[in-house]
């Protein structure tokens, strides 16, 4: 009788350190392009108080609503994409749409009020004010591994062979 592997845990959430360097790099990508968008107008010859009021604006429109999208459509914000991360609900399941928007604007607002990020830190599950808000987690992408080295098929059939022989047969 074969002996089936140990279940996987899942999920596991994604540690504190990981968590927060996604957030400083959001927050790095809204300051960057806000001072971006800001030196542009700069060159526009725009007042100063124009100016400051603009980068501002453009800062806060990333935030709120140039994330968010892409983090419904990735699953993930930019800075959890580019530390392996992704949204889930505590089953492992992807968020829904409603629930990401959700997440992202009004739970976030409140959450920074407050002090959402030190949250983290107060949990085992590393979760922050927005994610008890709307009941998700962080956790690690999911990654495709290869399969063990003899489960790997030798002879693969030719196509339209549907022959019981050549579908069900393992060397």
């Amino acid at each position: 009788m074969a002996t089936q592997p140990d279940p996987i845990e899942f999920p596991t959430v994604a540690e504190r350190g990981v968590r927060l360097a996604a957030m400083a790099m959001d927050a790095g990508i809204c300051l960057f392009v806000g001072g971006f968008l800001g030196a542009v107008l700069r060159m526009m010859k725009l007042s100063e108080a124009s100016l400051a009021s603009a980068s501002v604006q453009i800062a806060c429109m990333l935030a709120f609503i140039a994330l968010p999208l892409v983090s419904v459509v990735k699953k993930a914000s930019p800075g959890k994409i580019i530390m392996g991360l992704r949204l889930a609900n505590p089953q492992g399941m992807d968020l829904t749409v409603g629930k990401i928007l959700l997440r992202e604007t009004f739970a976030k607002a409140i959450g920074l009020l407050l002090l959402g990020p030190v949250w983290i830190f107060t949990n085992a599950q590393n979760r922050a004010a927005w994610d008890f808000a709307v009941g998700s987690v962080v956790v690690p992408e999911r990654r495709l591994s290869r399969p063990p080295e003899d489960e790997v098929m030798e002879d693969i059939p030719e196509p339209g062979d549907l022959s019981e022989a050549s579908v069900f047969s393992k060397k």
